[in-house]
């Protein structure tokens, strides 16, 4: 019998960090998670995510893959404006 992989959502959160280990722009006292959502779940995902009203600080597409980023208290305007980056 074969395996089949089924995809699933992994989650990042600053506990889950070895020591040393950074993402620029997320610092570990801030309480954030990054959610990666493969293709393949995305449309279940993005449906649960509007029915529930969730938006994102940050949403981008990476590899095979939709990266949500989640800032707990933060738009994505506060979040650049923080940082002095331009959406633009």
């Amino acid at each position: 019998m074969t395996k089949t992989h089924q995809p699933t959502i992994t989650t990042i959160r600053p506990s889950d960090l070895a020591i040393g280990e950074h993402y620029p722009y997320l610092p570990t006292s801030w309480s954030w998670e990054i959610r990666n959502i493969p293709f393949a779940c995305w449309p279940a995902e993005a449906g649960r995510l509007a029915r529930e009203g969730i938006t994102p600080t940050l949403r981008l597409v990476k590899d095979d893959k939709v990266v949500d980023i989640h800032i707990d208290g933060m738009t994505t305007a506060q979040f650049m404006a923080h940082w002095g980056l331009d959406a633009r």
